[in-house]
């Protein structure tokens, strides 16, 4: 695992709750590889501690919401993702079917409302699901920024990925030159949808 703030390895498991104060705990978080979390347990708690940026990571994928804790696997409806370049990939969850519909990579001089979608199909639950699981507890998507420019190129790479939500609601992460810890993951994760009919 990485830090899905700074991208460092620099990760220790937290320890909650009043520990027993040993020589080898003493070195373990010495030589960092524990973390003391603190007496208090909440739900949802981070289970890693970034050395290298002082974040605590690692939490369970839920929205505190007016609702109380949603899972966010199960109130996805939607997601947008397109960076320059790569084909366009739409997936939508409605009336029980979830369709995936992939357009060709945008150009400057043909804007992407013209266009006929180049590919489409139904996705399985499976499918879906597995997308989701991958977001959220391998890729921690619930805790990336919104927002990655870089300071060397912000005119270099743009991209953006919508996640849609019951109820109207939606989240957008979104890049110029600046790209999350896991970008080449998520790119791979998009990946296998274009392969399969040979779309670039």
């Amino acid at each position: 695992m990485k830090c899905p703030f700074c991208g460092s390895t620099r990760l220790a498991p937290i320890i909650f709750g009043l520990p027993d104060y040993t020589e080898e705990l003493v070195r373990r978080v010495e030589n960092e590889e524990v973390y003391l979390g603190g007496c208090l347990i909440m739900d949802g708690y981070p289970q890693y501690h970034c050395f290298a940026c002082r974040q605590n990571v690692g939490k369970r994928p839920v929205l505190r919401s007016k609702r109380g804790l949603e899972y966010y696997r199960c109130i996805v409806t939607g997601i947008h993702f397109r960076d320059d370049g790569f084909p366009q990939i739409f997936m939508d969850k409605k009336d029980g079917h979830i369709r995936l519909e992939i357009r060709p990579a945008c150009t400057d001089t043909e804007p992407v409302c013209e266009r006929q979608p180049a590919y489409e199909r139904l996705m399985s639950e499976t499918e879906w699901d597995d997308l989701l699981n991958l977001l959220y507890t391998e890729l921690y998507l619930h805790e990336w920024g919104g927002f990655f420019v870089s300071r060397s190129f912000p005119d270099g790479e743009r991209w953006e990925l919508t996640i849609k939500f019951t109820e109207d609601r939606e989240r957008i992460y979104r890049g110029f030159g600046g790209f999350p810890p896991y970008w080449e993951e998520l790119k791979a994760a998009f990946r296998p949808f274009i392969e399969e009919r040979g779309i670039c």
